[in-house]
């Protein structure tokens, strides 16, 4: 038991440590997509069902399928590949969602393959992971840290696929967004205070949703472990 716990340490202080070292401030990022002045400037744009119709021209991609989140408290915007459509949240008033439409917009052209196996392997490692707890509370699982192992190791191969499609989006998303504003009537001048923070945001948040990805597999890890500890204990 003594090693499991060491483990659950170990882990702790990685995420502590990874926490400091890439400078992870979540209220910086929410202060930033929050500026209320720059929503000024993208007031007048089109719509999001629109502006995301038009962005998807513009990468020949309009076969997607363009909705909105039916929980309208909800501001996650999502590309779901098993049928091809972008789901909007609610975020109308807020300039950020020029990047935010640009980041999904993008999803929708990267590799379906590997997509696909995000999607089919994400729920694979979460059937297993809920298997391996309910096996440890009956006693069918017996050595612990084997399995430990197990989910640490098919984490890490979701942390690497779903990290690549999330930066390889973010870093693109500027890009496209400036691309798409260039077609509006906006000022240049307005157009780079956009851009500029469009890349404020993602120089912070590329390396937040790299860490978000990497605690949520290491959640899993720890949970797993203090399960068995208390199976262990009973």
């Amino acid at each position: 038991m003594l090693e499991l716990v060491i483990s659950v340490v170990i882990i702790l202080i990685v995420l502590v440590g990874l926490k400091i070292v890439m400078k992870i401030k979540f209220k910086e990022i929410k202060e930033l997509a929050d500026k209320t002045d720059l929503d000024e400037i993208t007031k007048n744009l089109p719509a999001s069902e629109q502006m995301t119709k038009e962005m998807l021209e513009r990468i020949n991609n309009s076969n997607v399928k363009v909705e909105k989140t039916m929980d309208e408290k909800s501001g996650t915007s999502l590309y779901l590949v098993m049928s091809n459509t972008i789901l909007l949240g609610n975020m109308e008033n807020k300039y950020a969602r020029v990047q935010t439409i640009a980041h999904e917009c993008l999803h929708s052209i990267q590799s379906k393959t590997m997509l696909w196996f995000n999607f089919i392997y994400s729920n694979f490692y979460n059937l297993y992971f809920i298997l391996s707890i309910l096996f440890s509370i009956f006693g069918i699982y017996k050595n612990t840290v084997f399995h430990v192992f197990i989910i640490l190791l098919l984490g890490f191969v979701q942390y690497v696929i779903r990290a690549y499609l999330e930066t390889d989006a973010m870093t693109q998303a500027p890009y496209l967004a400036k691309d798409y504003l260039e077609s509006t009537e906006l000022t240049k001048d307005n157009i780079d205070i956009l851009i500029k923070s469009y890349n404020d945001i993602n120089v912070r948040a590329i390396p937040m949703v790299n860490y978000y990805l990497l605690a949520r597999i290491l959640g899993k890890v720890i949970l797993y472990v203090i399960i068995a500890i208390l199976m262990i204990i009973i």
